[in-house]
């Protein structure tokens, strides 16, 4: 079957491969024609167009392209019957081919308004099936050949069409504005009415009043109409169902409660008897189980189950009594396991409840905790009590609650023996000890062993006490029984051994002292010679060893009590005298170095500060302290070089505002040639510390005018540079620059005044001078300034050059402004004469006066 299946879906993807081939296997000579028809009938040229496409239907009989573009020829020539024909035939050919068949709908749908107008049915009915024949989702024309099927009352056939309608044109859905597709939905509503599906139909009414139909009270009388009948069907169902309660069927009453309830979802009353119906029904169920687990002892599990049947039925006794002694009950365990509330209502909850209280338990056991280790065992089996779905555990509880009564019984066997034993009954030491297990107690063997001395069985003491010192080397008990036993029997040096054993760790064990004197009387000569030699030895070691370490330290602790109370010679003449010592470690040579250097910084031996520093850094380069204190002894020697420039700055980092400091380093960078961004950092840092310091001011002042800043900062070192003595007329120019930048004339002219009085020969002056009068519009007061100042100083080199230049930068501003008849009355001059602008006398261009009346001529 199977193989068959896969034959076939073989079989469709051939067909189908070659289909598509076939449709792409169309001529080039049939398409060239059927293009050049169609500019023929673009063009007009129809008797053209109808040879070519003749001859591409000829070439492919069965491509569909020709056909339809014959029969937009026929439209064009008013032909209906060759255009119908040519295009049914082109949809034919090619049935998917959408504009193939919305032109050929298009010609069906003028067709049958045309046969609607003339009233022959055949020709309308023909013309409908052919229409929905080609295009099966038409929904106009469905829905008037659907009207006529539901007439005639074959709801089978209209139901099936109204679905195929509504599945092709499920994309119209959302178009709420569609009178068809509300009314496609309407005609469904009405055939699931009549068929009795009432809640088919209520979808459907719902639907249909979504949408604008022509008459938009008939989707509502529709749904008046599901409504009511569903409310009949609904009350008659309720109806049933109560006989059936009444009669004892609570199940049948429910399964017609819940059709009820598919009819009418949600309705209030069919809620109301099913919850009613089923809480009666569960609670009978949950009685009869409760009294189950009540008759097997699952208290716990039946409680829950009865406060649900008093809930749902308060007046039966019956679960009211069981439920009061449920509560009686779990209150008694909640107080034996001292918690509040209730316990957990899930069975394996309390089940992990049970397995921690017997984990607690063991481990309490383990730890030798019998009492807290019963206490859990106790609360665990009171949970086992009420709850026998937990009886599993039962055994585990009674194997762990029997190890503690047999211990308690070794216990009290124990007890017995130790109180006989202090009461010298060796005996009954015997009798109770005797029967616990040899690994009971780590003691336990030496203690027998006693009990076999005291008793006379010196052979079976022996055998214990030395088992004794095999598990506890350390046990003075059993090393007195065996040294006693060895003193008995005259071996006074393994007795003495043994009882100089127990003298090293417990001297005053009972009877040691008699049983040492009589064991060691024979050794005592050789003993306290040989004993006070070592002591004497060892004392001489001990200074050999530890004498000189001793010095050492000691005079490091002087040192740094020297230091701290600023007795610094104290404390460097202390570190001097143990500087060479042999036995110096590297961090004891970092230590004195460290505590040298603070002395000679505080004392002002500034080199021999640095070499301590220089000693610290070469152990620890990163060391911040001796770095620090490198820096200062620099400052101290006001020590300027590659080496200590980088730890003064490094100082300058974290004492900027060290007045000595920042003057020693604005020191180096003003003899600088080029000022570095850190060195202009430094003197400004200067210049905030000490603002009316000259030797800063000049180099800031003169990089500040290099750079041409004009911010207040270089403005107020400017106006201080001029305060402190007389600046150079270079300085005094480059702030006038700055000034006439700013526009702030004044200013400028008088920095250029005070250029000319300290130098009359200075020529730099005059182009600012110039420029300063030029942007004013003043350059003729300056050319009287010119000329008044010649006349009385005629061979001033600088003033003539001035007077120069003005007058041309005059003569430019003023060329543009001359009248050309003015300029037509001037009389031509030469290259070295001028005219007075008084009386107009020619004079030469070396004058400074006009010859004939004596005005200026600037």
């Amino acid at each position: 079957m199977n193989r068959l299946k896969i034959k076939t879906v073989i079989l469709l993807i051939l067909l189908t491969m070659l289909v598509s081939i076939s449709a792409f296997a169309i001529s080039d000579e049939a398409r060239e024609l059927n293009r050049k028809g169609e500019l023929a009938i673009n063009s007009g040229h129809h008797q053209e167009a109808v040879q070519h496409l003749k001859q591409a239907m000829q070439l492919e009989p069965e491509w569909a392209a020709p056909y339809f573009n014959a029969a937009k020829l026929m439209r064009l020539r008013n032909n209906r019957e060759e255009m119908t024909k040519a295009t049914r035939k082109a949809v034919a050919l090619e049935p998917t081919n959408a504009t193939y068949v919305e032109a050929y709908v298009r010609i069906l749908k003028e067709d049958l308004q045309a046969a609607e107008k003339a009233g022959s049915k055949h020709d309308i009915k023909r013309l409908r099936d052919e229409t929905m024949r080609v295009d099966p989702g038409n929904l106009e024309i469905g829905l008037k050949v659907l009207r006529e099927i539901y007439k005639d009352g074959n709801l089978d056939q209209a139901a099936d069409m109204a679905e195929s309608l509504l599945e092709k044109n499920a994309t119209r859905r959302t178009d709420y504005a569609s009178e068809n597709m509300g009314e496609l939905f309407y005609i469904l509503g009405n055939i699931a009415l009549q068929r009795n599906n009432l809640n088919d139909a209520r979808g459907f009414a719902d639907n249909a009043s979504k949408y604008s139909m022509a008459n938009p009270d008939s989707s509502k009388q529709l749904i008046a109409k599901v409504k009511e009948k569903q409310e009949a069907a609904v009350s008659l169902l309720l109806s049933q169902a109560k006989e059936q309660a009444d009669s004892g069927d609570t199940e049948g009453a429910i399964t017609t409660l819940k059709r009820a309830d598919e009819i009418i979802p949600n309705n209030e009353q069919v809620q109301q008897e099913i919850t009613r119906l089923t809480s009666s029904r569960d609670a009978k169920t949950a009685l009869a189980e409760a009294r189950q687990r009540v008759k097997a002892g699952s208290w716990l599990e039946a409680r829950d189950m009865l406060e649900y049947v008093v809930s749902v039925e308060p007046g039966n006794s019956e679960a009211q009594n069981l439920l009061k002694q449920a509560a009686e009950k779990e209150d008694t365990l909640m107080k034996t396991l001292a918690r509040p509330g209730r316990l957990p209502r899930y069975s394996e909850d309390r089940a992990g409840m049970v397995e921690g209280y017997l984990r607690r338990g063991k481990q309490f056991l383990e730890a030798g905790n019998q009492k807290d280790a019963m206490i859990s065992f106790s609360r665990g089996m009171a949970i086992l009590e009420l709850d026998s779905g937990l009886k599993r555990f039962i055994p585990q509880f009674e194997v762990e609650m029997n190890k503690i009564k047999a211990t308690d019984d070794k216990k009290e066997l124990w007890n017995k023996g130790v109180e006989a034993r202090n009461a010298y009954e060796y005996e009954d030491t015997l009798k109770y000890l005797s029967q616990l297990p040899r690994n009971y107690d780590v003691q336990l063997p030496s203690m027998l062993a006693e009990a076999y001395w005291k008793t006379g069985n010196e052979e079976k003491a022996l055998e214990l006490a030395r088992y004794q010192l095999t598990i506890q080397p350390e046990n003075n008990r059993a090393k007195f029984i065996i040294g006693s036993i060895s003193l008995e029997n005259n071996d006074k040096e393994a007795a003495f051994n043994y009882f100089t054993e127990i003298y090293n760790s417990d001297p005053d064990y009972p009877e040691l002292k008699d049983k040492l004197l009589q064991s060691s009387a024979a050794k005592w000569k050789t003993v306290f010679p040989i004993l006070i030699l070592l002591i004497l030895a060892w004392i001489a070691y001990a200074l050999y060893k530890y004498l000189p370490e001793y010095n050492k330290n000691s005079s490091l602790r002087k040192a740094q009590r020297f230091l701290k109370k600023e007795m610094h010679d104290e404390c460097i003449s202390e570190l001097v005298k143990i500087k060479r010592l042999p036995n110096l470690t590297q961090f004891d040579g970092a230590l004195i170095s460290r505590i040298l250097a603070q002395a000679y910084l505080k004392k002002g031996i500034y080199d021999r500060a640095i070499g301590e520093c220089k000693h610290l850094i070469s152990i620890s380069p990163k060391d911040e302290e001796a770095h620090n204190w490198l820096g200062y002894a620099y400052l101290g020697r006001r020590m300027l070089s590659p080496e200590s420039l980088p730890e003064l700055l490094n100082l300058y980092q974290k004492d900027p505002r060290n007045i000595a400091l920042v003057s020693l380093l604005g020191s180096h960078y003003t003899q600088s040639k080029n000022l570095s961004d850190d060195g202009i950092k430094i003197l400004e840092q200067w210049l905030n510390l000490d603002p009316n310091n000259p030797e800063v001011l000049k180099p800031l002042g003169r990089y500040y005018l290099k750079k041409g800043r004009s911010d207040d900062k270089a403005m107020k070192v400017f106006q201080k540079m001029m305060e402190f003595g007389s600046p150079e007329a270079e300085f005094l120019l480059g702030v006038a620059k700055i000034n006439l930048k700013l526009r702030q004339f004044d200013s400028c002219l008088q920095l250029c005044e005070q250029v000319i009085n300290s130098d009359v020969n200075n020529e730099l002056v005059h182009s600012v001078l110039r420029e300063a009068y030029h942007k004013q519009n003043r350059l003729n007061e300056l050319l009287d300034i010119y000329g008044n100042f010649l006349q009385n100083n005629p061979y001033n080199v600088a003033f003539q050059n001035g007077l120069r230049d003005a007058q041309k930068l005059a003569g430019q501003n003023t060329s543009h402004s001359q009248s050309p008849s003015a300029a037509d009355n001037t009389p031509e001059l030469a290259q070295d004469q001028v005219i007075c602008p008084n009386c107009q006398h020619i004079n030469s261009s070396q004058e400074y006066c006009c010859q004939n009346c004596g005005h200026n001529l600037a």
